[in-house]
């Protein structure tokens, strides 16, 4: 049986669980779903399309500025996003990390060039306290095409993408491939 709501208890704002109070996108929660739809769509259509992991960091003399403050945090999501179509969807897994189906993706060149755009976009200096600086933002990127991986893998394979972007020096970002 449904109860009724006590009136003296605050309303639920759902919005807050389910989107980030920084940037306004939505949570993993919400990334995931969309990330089953995706693939199911791509099944169907016989598409292309790819999940992409970005962080954000700052150099070490302007890391503690990127992590106390949200609104620097916002300008990069919105910075490193504008790129994209409205039928991508971008989500925020924690405070310096998003991430991004891109959806009637071409093919794995296509994405990358998004992927480029998107860094491309963010590589401009953030001013906070003062201080400019240079944000590092790293990219792992992974592809799919029919027949599918089921949706947790290709983000497994956009996670080890990221990871090996980290230890590449010089690379932005890297696509996944067999045997990372």
């Amino acid at each position: 049986m449904v109860s009724e709501r006590n009136p003296s208890e605050p309303p639920v704002d759902i919005r807050r669980f389910l989107h980030d109070d920084t940037t306004g996108l939505p949570r993993r929660a919400i990334f995931e779903d969309r990330l089953r739809h995706a693939r199911a769509r791509a099944e169907r259509r016989s598409e292309v399309f790819a999940v992409v992991l970005m962080e954000f960091a700052a150099p070490p003399e302007a890391a503690s500025l990127l992590q106390s403050d949200p609104t620097l945090r916002a300008e990069l999501a919105a910075r490193v996003t504008e790129p994209l179509r409205i039928s991508d969807t971008v989500a925020v897994f924690d405070a310096t990390q998003l991430a991004i189906i891109l959806e009637d993706t071409s093919n794995m060149i296509g994405a990358q060039i998004a992927v480029s755009r998107m860094l491309e976009s963010g590589h401009v200096p953030l001013v906070a306290a003062g201080h400019s600086f240079l944000p590092v933002i790293k990219a792992g990127l992974a592809v799919t095409s029919p027949p599918h991986i089921p949706a947790g893998r290709l983000l497994e394979q956009a996670d080890l993408a990221l990871e090996r972007a980290y230890n590449r020096v010089g690379s932005d970002f890297v696509t996944y491939r067999d045997g990372i």
